[in-house]
């Protein structure tokens, strides 16, 4: 009962690391998307996160 157990547990443990490397990673966001979330977040007047991206968007 106790190697039932554990078989089960392992194999739980590495479904979930086989879904977690499946998922895609993510893609920078570009230059037009970055100043359009600075431009909602300016218009929000969230000043600290469009700050945020309008200083990422220089950085591209």
């Amino acid at each position: 009962m106790k190697k039932i157990f554990c078989a089960a547990i392992l194999t739980v443990m590495l479904a979930f690391a086989g879904f977690a490397a499946c998922t895609p990673a993510e893609r920078p966001l570009t230059a037009v998307e970055l100043l359009n979330l600075g431009e909602r977040f300016l218009l929000d007047l969230n000043f600290e996160q469009a700050l945020i991206q309008f200083t990422r968007l220089i950085e591209i």
